[in-house]
């Protein structure tokens, strides 16, 4: 922590050890900088302890989450901005953040209609003109004579010079910057509503002047240099207040980004030990039960399968809740891996729930496991928001039962309607498409002990990696498929030569190929031109052409990829539904539209549908 001995209220956080640090005071007055013998009352963090905060105030900035004055500190920029003073007017600075001083020639004000106004002001030297918008009371302030110091983009309309986006009240900045130079300017997200940027700023910078004779720093420098950080009495200030050092700038964001992952690895810790200190199902798998198992499955699982198979096995009998997480690319074979784990949760008599984020990908592992599984009294149950209400009725009756059940279903399985009991696995697929919030609610404890869950991810987002590297998930890794595929090669093509891409579909399509065509959007009608609508209207008096996307109704989005699945039409037009649920080996050919909007996670998600 930056002040050690102090709780961020606002994040509602535990501390996550019993154990005082070395240097830390354990009395009633909390301890203020670690290493330091000073001593700071509890009340001296108080929020209005700042000029200008009363208890108004206070009272939106503690709403907003900063709780006191460490909180604010903490309250570290998004960004920079480089900004360059000038003392005269030059074409080479067009287009930069400059900052400029000068006495007022003249101002006005202009009416623009309603409320709406535009206030100008014109400099004497330099001779340049800024305007403001909707703040008409500016005007009575900006007297010809005054000197001001603005900030903004420099620009040209005609032969008058004009200063873009201005700001003003920049007089602080002047100082850092000397005659000529350069300054760097820290940039702050949003306020709570109601505080503008600016004072948000100003109130963060008091809060450093209280509290910077505090700062200390409980790394040696040994481990400072071998890192490449500023001690923290340095590092905090310099990111409020940063010099043109860029090298400086990095080493302080350095130390600010060891202590959140030293502060991350630790509430990580204590979540893991929070959740071992509950019983889990105890579940061995015998001999004759891994035989059934292996008896339903449609071929022999790989090395790579079976690895991590003995993983879950020994995660499963320890009595303790597993939290691992299974990754592998698209085809890795991870859902046969989590079919064995589920057949043995099943088998030890409890229930498990398999929860997918798109309807088509639970009615993908509802069909391929049902065939599994024919025939056998745990055979799945489908519970999507398409689901008839009866029948969501008597899957919700029998999760209230002592029956084992095997459920896949998407977030309806998130509803406080829902009580499994006896629920021993929860299986998450693509589990980064799920909320924190949302996993939790079905991990969760019932009749005195919690379920084991096994998340799955293609695509693990850099908080899924960092829980897994942090040791809040225990990781399998798939790291090579069953089969070898052949590779896929990826071309980037420019939008203008999309007439040729369709003649290549229409080609590929009459070869015998099928070809997935996805658009990042449905469009507003066949006329939006790159949409999912219009570019199925272009395709389907060319080729047989199937369409799928979010808007249609269950029935007839299932219709169009099973078509396209069995090979009744050779090309399925649709949005990035097809990202995950639509499982094709025979697919040869994806074109995606207007890749630019889509994220890198989608993308590669996207690649694994062929080959």
């Amino acid at each position: 922590m930056l002040f050690s001995g102090m709780e961020r209220k606002s994040e509602g956080k535990k501390r996550a050890r019993e154990e005082p640090l070395a240097g830390e005071k354990q009395d009633k007055t909390k301890t203020f900088c670690r290493g330091l013998e000073r001593e700071v009352p509890k009340e001296d963090l108080d929020l209005q302890k700042l000029r200008g905060v009363g208890p108004a105030l206070a009272k939106k900035l503690r709403s907003a989450g900063y709780s006191d004055l460490e909180a604010l500190v903490r309250r570290f920029p998004r960004g920079y901005r480089r900004i360059r003073l000038i003392r005269s007017l030059d074409e080479a600075d067009l287009g930069r953040w400059v900052l400029v001083q000068g006495l007022v020639r003249k101002s006005w004000r202009r009416w623009l209609g309603g409320r709406r106004s535009v206030v100008t002001v014109e400099l004497e030297a330099p001779r340049l003109v800024a305007s403001f918008f909707n703040q008409a009371w500016l005007l009575g302030t900006l007297k010809p004579g005054r000197e001001l110091a603005l900030s903004g983009v420099l620009g040209r309309r005609g032969k008058q010079w004009i200063l873009k986006n201005p700001r003003m009240g920049q007089e602080d900045l002047l100082e850092q910057g000397g005659e000529e130079g350069e300054v760097v300017v820290p940039l702050y997200g949003p306020g709570p509503e109601g505080i503008s940027v600016e004072r948000m700023r100003r109130l963060t910078l008091g809060a450093l002047e209280r509290l910077r004779p505090g700062l200390g720093e409980e790394l040696d420098e040994g481990t400072l240099e071998r890192f490449g950080m500023l001690p923290m009495d340095q590092a905090v200030p310099f990111l409020h207040c940063p010099g043109g050092s860029e090298e400086l700038l990095e080493r302080a964001r350095r130390r600010i980004a060891f202590e959140e992952a030293r502060e991350q690895m630790a509430l990580v810790r204590a979540r893991r030990e929070e959740r071992g200190a509950y019983p889990a199902p105890e579940i061995g798998i015998p001999a004759l039960v891994e035989e059934r198992i292996r008896a339903r499955l449609p071929f022999e699982l790989s090395e790579e399968q079976e690895r991590c198979v003995r993983e879950i096995r020994a995660d499963l009998r320890k009595g303790r809740p597993m939290a691992r997480l299974l990754q592998g690319e698209v085809g890795s074979g991870k859902t046969l891996v989590a079919v064995f784990a589920s057949l043995a949760v099943l088998a030890a008599g409890y229930k498990v729930l398999f929860l997918a984020p798109t309807e088509s990908l639970a009615e993908q592992h509802q069909r391929k496991v049902g065939e599994m599984l024919k025939g056998s009294s745990v055979a799945p149950r489908l519970l999507t928001g398409s689901t008839p209400r009866e029948e969501r009725e008597r899957i919700a009756e029998a999760l209230k039962g002592p029956a084992p059940l095997f459920v896949i279903g998407t977030h309806v399985l998130f509803s406080e309607q829902l009580f499994p009991h006896k629920l021993g696995l929860l299986v998450i697929d693509e589990q980064h498409r799920f909320g924190v919030e949302q996993r939790g609610r079905l991990f969760r404890e019932a009749g005195g002990f919690l379920p084991h869950v096994l998340v799955m991810s293609a695509t693990p987002i850099p908080r899924t990696l960092a829980t897994a590297f942090y040791g809040d998930l225990d990781l399998s890794e798939l790291r090579r498929p069953p089969v070898p595929r052949p590779p896929v090669r990826t071309v980037l093509v420019p939008e203008e030569k999309w007439p040729g891409v369709r003649k290549r579909i229409v080609e590929e399509a009459r070869g015998g190929g099928r070809v997935f065509v996805v658009c990042p959007r449905i469009g507003a009608d066949e006329g939006d031109e790159g949409g999912a609508l219009a570019t199925f209207e272009e395709l389907k008096n060319l080729v047989p052409a199937r369409l799928v996307h979010g808007r249609q109704k269950a029935e007839e989005r299932r219709a169009a990829q099973r078509a396209f699945r069995e090979g009744e039409v050779p090309c399925l037009v649709g949005t990035t539904v097809v990202e995950v649920g639509i499982d094709v080996p025979e697919a040869t050919w994806m074109v995606v539209r207007g890749a630019e909007r889509l994220g890198l996670s989608s993308l590669h998600q996207l690649r694994g549908r062929v080959g």
